[in-house]
């Protein structure tokens, strides 16, 4: 077994590096069961030096110091440094100490260890600064909002009706917010796709028989398992897209649901396919990759908030699907919602 094996062997959670930290000291441990060794986490505290783990060393789990020196009084004796990462800044930053020199299979989980720790902080702190960038860009986008209030406070001629409608677009984006940055819980239900679709439609007051509504490959019994009431929302939020495109031209939308299955064993092998097609006024296709974003609308002037397709996309990966959007080339827009069939391994 090679020592990414070996250490992964122990790894039953891996929530954080002091979780891949222990699987290493397990590991090595295996390799070398005769090297007495104990692994100090350094940390920010008033006393830093923190144990994790101990190998035959008399040195208690999870006791901490205010120096080496004060380490290796307790161990009782002086042992050679392994640094995780190799005496490079980091947070966390971990010493391995060892009463000898380790072996060349020692060395190499140690190598691999590093090799691993710095792969995985990197995407930690890359993540996390995308993160810290996207909900920056929700406060300036929210904070833009207030300050456009603010303003029209000042006017001294504002007009009650401009101010009232104001409002409630205001109260519109902050709801929209709320909903978006949220954790989604999904109570999932198993229910006929086809009277699904109809109740939605017919929430809207909309006939079925109002616009083209293709099924394809779907039994009339067909099953999905979904949250109704974050279904119905996303699929709202898209056909009222498509209704607004086509000023509610009933000619000029149309349905399709499909049931495809795709051989690959690394992924889902039944998907339910719905398509909302709309031969309206179309989008400029250099906007696709903001469509879904928050905030992003080209009907701002209307008074949209900019959150319908990015709250209907946050609800179709709550359920492990997807959207994806097509510009065909008679022109309108084609949204498809992408979510699991039954019957996937």
């Amino acid at each position: 077994m090679n020592s990414l094996s070996l250490i992964k062997s122990h790894i039953n959670n891996f929530e954080s590096l002091d979780d891949l930290a222990l699987a290493a000291c397990k590991a090595l441990s295996e390799v070398s069961p005769e090297t007495k060794f104990v692994l100090i986490k350094l940390n920010k505290a008033s006393r830093p030096f923190k144990v994790l783990y101990v190998q035959k060393l008399r040195a208690e789990l999870n006791e901490t110091y205010t120096g080496m020196d004060k380490v290796m009084q307790a161990v009782g004796q002086k042992l050679t440094p392994h640094f995780i990462p190799d005496k490079s800044v980091s947070d966390p930053f971990y010493i391995l100490l060892t009463d000898r020199a380790l072996n060349s299979e020692a060395q190499d989980l140690l190598q691999t260890w590093q090799t691993v720790h710095t792969m995985t902080r990197r995407f930690c702190d890359a993540n996390q600064t995308s993160q810290e960038i996207y909900f920056a860009n929700q406060i300036s986008q929210l904070l833009h909002d207030v300050e456009s209030l603010i303003n029209m406070f000042q006017k001294p001629d504002l007009d009650a009706a401009v101010l009232k409608e104001r409002l409630e677009y205001q109260k519109r984006t902050n709801n929209n917010l709320l909903f978006y940055v949220r954790e989604l819980e999904t109570i999932k239900a198993s229910v006929g796709l086809k009277e699904l679709i109809n109740a939605c439609l017919q929430k809207r007051n909309i006939s079925v028989s109002r616009f083209s509504v293709v099924y394809d490959n779907i039994k009339e019994d067909e099953k999905i398992e979904v949250d109704v009431e974050l279904f119905d929302q996303a699929f709202g939020e898209i056909l009222q897209n498509a209704i607004e495109a086509t000023d509610g031209d009933p000619d000029k939308i149309s349905l399709r649901i499909e049931k495809t299955a795709v051989d690959l064993h690394f992924t889902l092998k039944h998907w339910i396919i719905i398509s909302i097609i709309d031969k309206g006024k179309g989008v400029n296709p250099d906007f696709l990759p903001w469509l879904t974003m928050p905030y992003f609308s080209t009907w701002k002037e209307e008074g949209h908030t900019g959150f319908g397709l990015a709250i209907a996309k946050k609800i179709l990966h709550a359920h492990h699907g997807f959207m994806e959007i097509n510009f065909p080339r008679e022109g309108g827009t084609e949204v498809k919602m992408f979510l699991p069939g039954i019957g996937n391994e």
